[in-house]
């Protein structure tokens, strides 16, 4: 992947960055992200809610989603704004460069959105992001979630040698070590969170943090009775099957987000997602009749 190493000077980067759209937009036979890279501000209008501004050094996958291919988890992006203008605060778990975040922010400036990233690298993004739009309702942590406080180790996928920034960061073990990054990292019990702080209701959760799920499931577990909207996107038959026998007895209802189709499956429980395929973001609410709309 091309990368701006200081030689090139602001004018042939615009030059660069508007030949690559161009390029795409025409259907360019010879277009690759390789030889028609993109550095810089964007804006991000993709969405039905206000614009706002995000940033790559050619080097951000959601960067591609948004400027060549026009979508990202767009149902899950609908329902989640909603969902927020119905909340007075809103958690963002495993936020990456922050788009749920960002777009929470424009949704609702009234909203309090906690956004916690701990992938070093990514957790930069995070905060430019937050702070070329004046988001001052978003609050920045760099500490994951686990089954208890403390230090932890934390894994993130090199996916190319060409210095993407990683959309996948876990404190998983296991990882392939030639594959991978390490930093220690401060771990704490969702519970311990949100017990510590004056957290405005009702509120939603977005859980996206790479098969570690069952670990924080196992610590949120008095957060639930609060009975939060939750979106979560999960690969893991045992975090489906704990979540749901946790919500079931709090009254909550399952949906899968169908982003094709923009729609909801109503389920009788979680399910372990398929990550090959394209939906990956499942909703729990113990108000379904609010989703109504969306079926």
């Amino acid at each position: 992947m091309t990368k701006n190493n200081g030689n090139i000077s602001p004018e042939q980067i615009r030059l660069i960055s508007k030949k690559s759209l161009a390029s795409f937009k025409t259907k360019d036979h010879k277009y690759s992200i390789e030889t028609f890279p993109y550095f810089g501000y964007y804006s991000v209008n993709i969405f039905e809610c206000p614009e706002f501004t995000m940033f790559t050094n050619n080097d951000c996958p959601r960067a591609v989603d948004i400027l060549f291919h026009k979508s990202f988890e767009p149902m899950s992006i609908r329902i989640w704004s909603h969902l927020i203008m119905r909340s007075k605060t809103a958690f963002d778990i495993g936020a990456h460069v922050g788009i749920f975040s960002l777009v929470a922010a424009a949704v609702n400036k009234d909203i309090e959105i906690h956004a916690f990233e701990p992938n070093p690298d990514v957790f930069g993004r995070l905060q430019i992001h937050r702070n070329i739009n004046n988001f001052k309702n978003i609050r920045l942590y760099r500490n994951a979630f686990a089954h208890k406080d403390g230090l932890t180790e934390l894994n993130w996928i090199k996916k190319y040698d060409n210095g993407w920034l990683s959309s996948g960061s876990t404190i998983l073990k296991g990882i392939p070590e030639d594959l991978t990054n390490h930093a220690v990292t401060k771990a704490l019990k969702f519970d311990t969170f949100y017990k510590t702080r004056s957290i405005k209701k009702p509120f939603v959760i977005k859980i996206d943090i790479e098969g570690a799920e069952e670990l924080l499931i196992d610590a949120m577990i008095d957060t639930l009775k609060d009975k939060p909207d939750i979106i979560i996107e999960t690969f893991s038959k045992k975090a489906a099957h704990k979540l749901t026998n946790l919500a079931k007895g709090l009254g909550y209802s399952f949906f899968l987000i169908d982003e094709l189709e923009m729609k909801i499956h109503q389920l009788e429980s979680l399910i372990a997602c398929d990550p090959t395929k394209t939906n990956f973001n499942q909703i729990l609410t113990t108000q379904p009749n609010a989703l109504n709309c969306f079926l």
